[in-house]
């Protein structure tokens, strides 16, 4: 870590003309966007309402294998995935859309929620944590690219920001739903509900022009 800080040293920013740089609130920034900006916050900010805290799938792999460490060995293996295909999925993002990455993403973490809340044997914990490494290499980098391309370059910083904003408190409420629908009526219903949410988002996101 005391390598990292040294390094951020080393970078330095682009320069944007004063002129040119974003002023104001988020209020103003959002008055004076795109349509397709808004349109793709909204959507994110929904699906993040349903992707809750990934402590519920340890906590369902828990309870499907009845052993803690398999539990967490799968997260691992969620993670590995993860960072092994987030580059080539970036490529083919910007090869094919990013609209098509991403709605792809959704359609896997949809698969992913329906085999959690369907499956009980031990074996699919390994299959679905796999799947859900490729839904976060297809979505986590390239929703801020995505972003990024829907707004003027001095607006970028205030784009990602208020999507980092809206899709964290959708996600801390959702967590906070999701434990609540768990309690009450078993953990089937709240991966259903995921599961259901993100493939109609997904589906929506794919309709969209390829960008």
């Amino acid at each position: 870590s005391v390598f990292a800080v040294f390094f951020t040293f080393l970078v330095k920013d682009r320069k944007v003309p004063a002129k040119k740089r974003a002023q104001g609130s988020y209020i103003d920034f959002w008055k004076t966007t795109s349509s397709k900006y808004k349109s793709l916050l909204i959507l994110i900010t929904i699906f993040s309402f349903v992707n809750s805290s990934d402590v519920f799938l340890i906590l369902k792999s828990k309870h499907i294998s009845d052993s803690s460490m398999l539990a967490i060995l799968g997260y691992v293996f969620y993670n590995f995935i993860y960072a092994l295909a987030s580059y080539p999925l970036g490529r083919l993002s910007d090869k094919h859309g990013k609209n098509f990455i991403y709605g792809g993403g959704l359609l896997v973490f949809s698969l992913v929620y329906f085999g959690f809340a369907f499956l009980d044997e031990t074996i699919f914990i390994w299959i679905l944590f796999a799947l859900y490494g490729l839904y976060s290499a297809a979505t986590e980098g390239v929703s801020k690219a995505w972003v990024s391309d829907l707004v003027p370059d001095e607006s970028r910083g205030s784009a990602i920001g208020l999507l980092t904003m809206f899709s964290s408190f959708a996600i801390m409420l959702g967590s906070f739903t999701a434990g609540i629908l768990w309690d009450e009526f078993g953990s089937t219903v709240p991966f259903l509900l995921s599961a259901i949410v993100s493939l109609v988002i997904g589906v929506i996101i794919l309709a969209i022009k390829k960008v």
